[in-house]
């Protein structure tokens, strides 16, 4: 998770997430220290999108952020992480993370002019087998998969995320 903190910012991307710990904090080291250490990285931002009614145990999101945004509920969570986003890395979590998935993943089906694509799915494993199973058990169309990338690290997730946005320059 650091590493792709490390590397997104490092290429010019800010990182947005949901600013607390784990893997988002992680995230969050690796961008804030990459930070001027590239002519790219200047500008990055690294931000967090946190819920204080929501989470009343956490006073405030990680060290490393740059910037906070307080959403009311995890609703507008959603909302502004999507909204700030224009693609979607997604790493091993809990079921936050598998719900934001889902969420992301309906978003960019109906709203495909407003949501982050592509959806990365870093580490394919445990990934992969979760939304094959999903798309075997609701028989979803392989349209709808197309979607979705699975990657095996970081760096692939970065590369992708690179060409992509010199595609649309």
């Amino acid at each position: 998770a650091e590493r792709m903190g490390t590397l997104a910012a490092t290429n010019g991307f800010s990182v947005i997430s949901g600013g607390y710990c784990g893997s988002m904090e992680a995230v969050s080291k690796g961008a804030r220290e990459a930070i001027g250490t590239t002519e790219a990285s200047k500008t990055a931002e690294v931000i967090g999108v946190t819920v204080s009614t929501q989470f009343k145990h956490r006073v405030s999101g990680n060290k490393y952020l740059t910037r906070t945004m307080d959403a009311v509920n995890l609703c507008h969570r959603l909302h502004l992480l999507t909204a700030h986003s224009r693609y979607f890395v997604l790493l091993p979590g809990t079921m936050g993370s598998l719900t934001e998935l889902l969420i992301i993943w309906s978003l960019s089906l109906l709203g495909p002019k407003t949501a982050p694509k592509p959806i990365i799915l870093c580490l394919r494993d445990p990934w992969q087998k979760l939304v094959e199973d999903i798309k075997d058990d609701i028989d979803l169309p392989l349209a709808e998969m197309d979607l979705l990338i699975f990657v095996d690290s970081v760096d692939e997730a970065v590369a992708i995320i690179i060409e992509d946005s010199e595609k649309k320059e």
